[in-house]
C-alpha cells in the first residue's frame, strides 16, 4: 500500500467540514484522508462530535467501495493462469537482516552482509 501501511495517525482535528462550495474546509480532515490513502491506521479527535461522525462515516463508505471493488481470488487466478505466476520455491528464499533498515529495493542485491541463511531444500 503506502509508506504509513502499519503505523498509527493521531490527528487532531480531523473532522470533516463541508464549505460552501462542497470542498473539505478542515485541514485535519485532509491530512487523515492522505495518511489513509498512504495506509495508515487513524485515531481522529476533535470538538465537534457530529463532524467525527461524518469523517467516520465517509472513511468507511470509501474503504468498503474499495474493498467490494477487488476479488483477490479472480486477482490470483488471474496471476497463475493467465500471467504465468506461481508461489516462490524454497530455493528462491533468502532470508536477510538488514542492519539499516528492514526494506530492501528489487532492484537492487540483498547485501551479502545481511544474509542469515539460505534453504537448499528443493
Amino acid at each position: 500500500m503506502g509508506f504509513l501501511t502499519g503505523k498509527t495517525a493521531i490527528i487532531t482535528g480531523g473532522g470533516r467540514a463541508v464549505l460552501s462550495d462542497g470542498s473539505c474546509g478542515s485541514i485535519g480532515y485532509g491530512i487523515a484522508t492522505a495518511y489513509a490513502k498512504e495506509g495508515a491506521n487513524l485515531v481522529i479527535t476533535g470538538r465537534n462530535v457530529k463532524k467525527l461522525e461524518d469523517a467516520k462515516e465517509e472513511n468507511t463508505t470509501r474503504y468498503n467501495v474499495v474493498m467490494d471493488s477487488v476479488n483477490l481470488e479472480e486477482v490470483r487466478d488471474r496471476a497463475i493462469n493467465d500471467l504465468g505466476m506461481g508461489y516462490a520455491t524454497s530455493d528462491q528464499i533468502i532470508e536477510y537482516q538488514n542492519p539499516v533498515n528492514d526494506y530492501v529495493k528489487q532492484y537492487e542485491s540483498i547485501p551479502k552482509s545481511g544474509v542469515l541463511g539460505q534453504t537448499t531444500d528443493k
